[in-house]
């Protein structure tokens, strides 16, 4: 079994967003990747049918361990994981580590994020222009008055507010759902945008990040602070080819 050696990391900063994409891992390297991952998540990974399924849920699961290995110092098969009943993942093991962490996945990307600062939440989506639907978004997020957009632009902006919806709601500890107040994604005077609840005078709930937007990902950060929170995103692929090679924890460069 892959064993990873702890070792000690540079501190990380307040907000680290690990990204890798599953395509550039072949079968032997997902499958040394597989040798990370606990019994229940091994059992999980093997009901997928379709193989792009797979290796994305492994991948994704393996990058987990070593990002929170990297801020825990621990190995990452020591790393156990539980849910709070609104799906949220917490740690088990080492215990009391004031981490709050996020992680999402698609064929073509996966996603984590970890801080000590706030909750958090992470989502990562494919992009396709023909699956948008802008009356099922306007269920879930408030208008943002912009009109008459090029179709481009359109597409952009439902992408960055779906996955703006699912990391808010996943820093909330909560699924999406019809019962939720709709949400407003609102530029801060830096040029950040924010995330307030429809019909809520009380302030912003938490800040936005965009980890990408391109014609083919969307990804975006919710983190529940209202303060500029020090970012750092990372792409994860060469580290988990190391890391799946027995060297050392993910190291940020």
């Amino acid at each position: 079994m892959l064993k990873v050696r702890s070792s000690r990391m540079p501190h990380p900063c307040e907000l680290e967003v690990w990204t890798a994409r599953p395509g550039d891992f072949d079968t032997a390297a997902t499958q040394d990747l597989h040798g990370l991952l606990d019994d229940g998540e091994r059992a999980r990974a093997a009901r997928f049918r379709h193989e792009a399924d797979r290796r994305s849920y492994v991948v994704t699961h393996a990058l987990r361990r070593l990002v929170l290995a990297r801020w825990l110092e621990a190995d990452p098969q020591d790393i156990c994981f539980s849910q709070e009943p609104g799906g949220r993942p917490v740690l088990l093991a080492p215990s009391d580590s004031g981490l709050y962490f996020s992680h999402s996945r698609s064929r073509e990307a996966v996603a984590c994020a970890v801080t000590k600062v706030a909750p958090v939440g992470v989502d990562v989506e494919a992009v396709r222009a023909d699956a948008i639907d802008e009356q099922i978004i306007s269920r879930f997020v408030a208008p943002d008055g912009a009109a008459d957009l090029a179709r481009d632009q359109r597409v952009a902006r439902f992408y960055f507010q779906w996955t703006a919806l699912e990391a808010f709601w996943k820093a909330q500890g909560q699924g999406l759902s019809d019962g939720n107040p709709r949400i407003e994604c609102r530029r801060h005077s830096d040029g950040q945008f924010e995330v307030w609840l429809e019909g809520h005078a009380d302030g912003a709930r938490a800040r936005l990040i965009a980890v990408e937007q391109s014609e083919r990902i969307c990804a975006t950060v919710a983190i529940c602070s209202t303060a500029e929170v020090r970012t750092q995103l990372f792409n994860a692929n060469a580290q988990l080819f190391t890391a799946r090679q027995g060297h050392e924890m993910l190291s940020a460069g």
